[in-house]
């Protein structure tokens, strides 16, 4: 199966990461980070808890499920994709300068194994720099302006049906209760 590496946008609806091109199943993965997990609060964890949750539940729905792993994602990723034979990764982008540095890391060490990568604007209709000026080729900088080259900018295609997660008994994730170290059920998480 194709692999889908969920980051900040926990959802199996509307994602276009999860899409396999080829319509073949797909497992779906998060990999809990230390660094970013190490500056977040007992609260933001307890509700990432709720939604990795969700996320597993909404995917068992549909006959897949969520594996929750823990370590450094330019090793645990490319490891997932050999243990599993796959031949594509796939991740919402980000455009953060330390989710550009991980996602670069990532795709190299994937390459390197093999493996190809894909990554969708799943969390923008259009991709940063895509909205410009006919005349100028340039970002607009007045949103009227910026408004109208958005809804005249042609949309990237979107994935129609329903996604195929994939369920891979072989393949054990974490708790992402352990791994974040909180009860989100606690009513002090809240």
């Amino acid at each position: 199966p194709d692999i889908w590496g969920s980051r900040r946008d926990p959802r199996a609806a509307d994602q276009p990461a999860l899409f396999g091109s080829d319509g073949s199943p797909t497992l779906s993965v998060f990999v809990g980070e230390r660094r970013p997990l190490a500056s977040a609060g007992p609260r933001r964890r307890a509700l990432l808890a709720r939604h990795l949750r969700a996320l597993d539940d909404e995917l068992r729905s549909l006959g897949g499920e969520l594996v929750v792993l823990e370590g450094d994602p330019v090793e645990v990723i490319p490891q997932l994709a050999r243990d599993v034979g796959s031949r594509t990764v796939r991740w919402t982008a980000d455009v953060s300068g330390y989710a550009q540095r991980r996602d670069s890391a990532v795709a190299a060490a994937l390459e390197g194994s093999g493996v190809g990568s894909e990554v969708h604007w799943g969390t923008l209709v259009h991709a940063p720099g895509t909205v410009v000026a006919r005349s100028t080729g340039r970002v607009q900088r007045v949103f009227t302006p910026f408004s109208r080259a958005w809804s005249s900018t042609e949309r990237a295609p979107w994935p129609d049906g329903p996604p195929r997660p994939a369920r891979i008994g072989s393949v054990r994730g974490g708790d992402p209760t352990r791994l974040l170290g909180v009860d989100p059920d606690d009513p002090k998480m809240v």
